[in-house]
């Protein structure tokens, strides 16, 4: 019961953070990244109002999530967004329904670069798939190497030439 009263609180709490901040779409306000996810951000503003910055609404570069590191690394650029990162963002949208507060990005604090993950190549195989291109399997029964391949199961007898386990069992006399 008490879960569920405590569950209803924080769908209230979020619904009226969205409602609060519908008349304020449009300003800019300073925060902190509070989590990191292969989504996109979720910020955090001094008043305790939780946003999201889709991955999507970067459009400074294509972003990899590193969870490692609960990172998004830039493919390109190496720009970094870590976890307690200060960040300047803007309102977009603001929702009581879905409980929800969007934000774009306006500028965010330099921090310094992880490794940037490799761009991948398209229309070119792996590594591991491009060592065996070329290269077939011998045809069953062709020479391999100058020795025959003439691998041949062993041939099986009636029962195998041995007899059954309780053949060479004395009966007991009654």
């Amino acid at each position: 019961m008490e879960r569920r009263a405590v569950e209803a609180e924080r769908e209230v709490d979020a619904m009226k953070k969205a409602e609060y901040m519908m008349d304020k779409v449009g300003e800019e306000f300073d925060g902190i990244i509070s989590s990191v996810v292969k989504f996109g951000l979720f910020i955090e503003l001094p008043n305790t109002i939780e946003g999201l910055i889709h991955i999507n609404d970067l459009k400074q570069d294509y972003f990899h999530f590193i969870e490692n590191h609960l990172a998004l690394v830039g493919e390109r650029t190496g720009l970094t967004f870590k976890i307690g990162q200060k960040v300047r963002v803007k309102v977009v949208k603001a929702s009581p329904e879905e409980r929800a507060v969007d934000f774009e990005l306006v500028s965010a604090e330099e921090v310094p670069q992880l490794e940037r993950p490799k761009a991948k190549q398209k229309g070119k195989a792996s590594g591991k798939q491009n060592q065996n291109r070329g290269r077939k399997a011998a045809p069953r029964n062709k020479k391999v190497g100058g020795k025959r391949n003439d691998f041949q199961p062993a041939k099986k007898k009636g029962k195998g030439g041995k007899k059954p386990f309780y053949k060479g069992i004395k009966k007991k006399k009654k």
